[in-house]
Order: structure tokens, then C-alpha cells, then sequence
């Protein structure tokens, strides 16, 4: 119920904005930035892995609110499963 009165076009700039700076992390760990802040390389791998999984979802969203108010009636599952 949250993002219901988000406008659409909002929440796909504002992921696209947070996955700027989160796509940078990598240069962290090529780095191994992350070693002098206490960071072992494996937790910040599965760190950077879950909030960019997250983030993909929240940018897929709004696609498939759109598409399932593209398609027609009783088609929907046919669509989802072809995402």
C-alpha cells in the first residue's frame, strides 16, 4: 500500500538514481577499500548482491504494474510467466 500513490515514473528514477552510487560499491572491492573499513570480502559481496537484488525489484515493479494494465482481461498469467 505504500507505493500505490507513487507515481510510477518516481520510483523508476529514484532506482536508477540509488543504483548509481551502489554500482560504484565494485570499485570498493577491486580496491579492497572495503578491507580498511573492517569489511571482510565475502560479507561485502553478499551485502552489495542482496541490496542490488532488492533495488531490481523495486525498478521491476513498476514494469509489471504496466503491463498488467496493458494486457488484456484474463491474459495476465500468460504475461507474468513470459516475464
Amino acid at each position: 500500500q505504500y507505493l500505490r500513490r507513487v507515481p510510477i515514473k518516481d520510483v523508476l528514477f529514484w532506482t536508477s538514481i540509488a543504483s548509481v552510487p551502489l554500482g560504484l560499491t565494485q570499485l570498493l572491492l577491486i580496491s579492497h577499500y572495503n578491507r580498511e573499513l573492517g569489511i571482510p570480502d565475502g560479507a561485502f559481496v553478499f551485502g552489495d548482491d542482496v541490496v542490488f537484488s532488492i533495488l531490481g525489484e523495486f525498478a521491476f515493479l513498476p514494469t509489471l504494474v504496466l503491463a498488467a494494465r496493458l494486457c488484456p482481461p484474463g491474459i495476465e498469467a500468460v504475461l507474468f510467466a513470459t516475464l
